[in-house]
Order: C-alpha cells, then structure tokens, then sequence
C-alpha cells in the first residue's frame, strides 16, 4: 500500500515532467511500470488469498485431529462397559452399580463428544 502511494506520487511527478517537456520517453516507460505494479498487485492479492485458505485448511486439518483422537477414546470406553455388561448373567448390587456409573460416564463422554464436533 506505501509502494503504491510512492509510485502514485511518483507518476504524477513524472507526468507533469512529461508535460513540461522535459522527459521524452519516461511516459510510456512509466506507463509499463505501472502496468506491471498493478500486476504484481492483483497476483499479491491471489497469493494472499491462497494462504488464508492453506491456514483454514491447517486450522480444520488439526481440528479433525482431535476430534477423531476424542472419538477414538471414547469407542474404547463403550468397548469396555459392553464387556462388561454381560447379558443373562447375575450381577452383584455392586457390580451393577460400577457398570451404571462406566454407562453415565460414557454417555456424558458421548454428548461432550457430540457438542464438540457440533461446535467445529
């Protein structure tokens, strides 16, 4: 944005010499080096462009990471109370109240889980 105003500033110095008659050919040097300002410009804008999406790319890319590192844990939990609930077999007042509790765990691991992925 500087460059631009200097060279701004600059061309219309240069074209009021021009003018005057004291530059011959600088208007049409000046001409082709404003040219390829304003296309540096537009491939600048591009390139920025390109980066603001690689980032987001980045940001989503780690995102999904921990997403799927949070899921993964969670899947080895209810792996672990299905084991441990076993149908058809009798259950100590104790017991049932440990495999009650993994259960709640995992089902507030569940919906945390859930809110997670919902929020990214």
């Amino acid at each position: 944005v500087t460059a631009r105003k200097f060279l701004l500033q600059k061309t219309a110095d240069l074209k009021k010499l021009a003018m005057a008659g004291a530059s011959g050919g600088s208007g049409s040097e000046l001409g082709r080096l404003q040219t390829r300002v304003n296309g540096m410009q537009q491939e600048i804008a591009k390139l920025r462009n390109h980066i603001s999406l690689a980032e987001e790319r980045q940001r989503v890319k780690q995102q999904l990471a921990e997403v799927f590192e949070k899921l993964q844990l969670v899947e080895t939990e209810v792996e672990k109370v299905a084991a441990n609930a076993i149908p058809d077999k009798d259950f100590s007042t104790e017991q049932l109240q440990s495999i009650e509790k993994a259960n709640g765990s995992v089902k507030m691991k569940v919906e945390q889980l859930g809110k997670l992925i919902d929020i990214k």
